[in-house]
């Protein structure tokens, strides 16, 4: 996994949900809309950390399903 993707990814979800600590809530919630997972079991491949990044714009989007 890219270091610099995982970083986009970091930086994304502390945009996103305001500041840290809400977005590691987020990433050890079980998640509807990524099938019931957390997301932070997507971590281990470039195409989970993509699918998170995708995820992360649709809330920034209002898109929430």
């Amino acid at each position: 996994v890219s270091l610099r993707l995982a970083k986009n990814l970091l930086e994304k979800g502390a945009e996103v949900f305001g500041n840290e600590p809400k977005f590691d809530l987020w990433l050890n919630t079980e998640n509807l809309a990524l099938g019931n997972i957390k997301p932070k079991s997507l971590f281990d491949s470039t195409f989970g950390i993509n699918l998170l990044i995708d995820e992360l714009t649709r809330i920034e989007h209002g898109v929430l399903a």
